[in-house]
């Protein structure tokens, strides 16, 4: 944030104890009352902000401990439902205690192959030769791209089959002719005067046509 700040005030072309005095004055009078407790090495410059962020950062989050906070980093896989963007922001953030000086891009890297869920995509970043991080990147993401396109059309069909069953289904429903007792003829047949053997017929009973009497 301050970083962004000196960008913007141009706060670098200014020297040290300049710099040093907007720092204070940004961080207010609690911030100023834990720097005048910080303590200076000899070889230390003590107009240089960085080195006084980076020991404010220390005094309010504590030494750390290297050896384990890289057990944490070296442990940290994918989890299910997480991007890759997401997953490489977290590895960033975790390396940045961790102290891995000049090898932090290539451990990132390291611990992205390990750590990807997916084994297809681990097998193509192992058989890429010269695996930068950034090739890495691109590989995982790519192939996030492709699983997430192939999902929306499996999807897509299963759709439209459920809805072509469907659609049979209501017209199997609508093809099938009810079935009833006929009180006319005494037998079960479709819901329709045509389907019955009486209609048309004469009664022997009473004479009448068509036929109206239980047989």
């Amino acid at each position: 944030m301050f970083e962004g700040y000196c960008i913007i005030t141009q706060l670098h072309s200014h020297d040290a104890v300049y710099q040093k005095a907007v720092f204070l004055h940004c961080i207010g009078p609690v911030g100023v009352k834990i720097y005048n407790s910080l303590t200076f090495a000899d070889d230390e410059d003590e107009n240089d902000i960085k080195i006084i962020m980076t020991k404010l950062d220390t005094y309010f989050i504590g030494e750390s401990n290297e050896t384990y906070e890289r057990y944490v980093f070296n442990k940290r896989d994918q989890q299910a439902g997480e991007t890759v963007d997401a997953y490489v922001a977290n590895l960033r953030t975790l390396a940045k205690t961790c102290n891995f000086g000049d090898l932090e891009e290539s451990l990132i890297k390291d611990r992205l192959v390990l750590g990807i869920n997916d084994p297809g995509t681990r097998k193509r970043l192992l058989q890429t030769r010269n695996l930068t991080l950034q090739d890495a990147v691109d590989i995982c993401k790519t192939d996030e791209a492709t699983r997430n396109q192939l999902k929306s059309i499996d999807t897509e069909s299963v759709n439209k089959v459920q809805q072509k069953k469907g659609i049979g289904q209501q017209r199997d429903k609508k093809s099938v002719p009810m079935i009833h007792n006929c009180k006319f003829c005494g037998r079960s047949h479709p819901k329709r005067k045509e389907d019955c053997p009486a209609w048309g017929k004469t009664c022997k009973n009473c004479g009448k046509k068509p036929f109206c009497c239980t047989v």
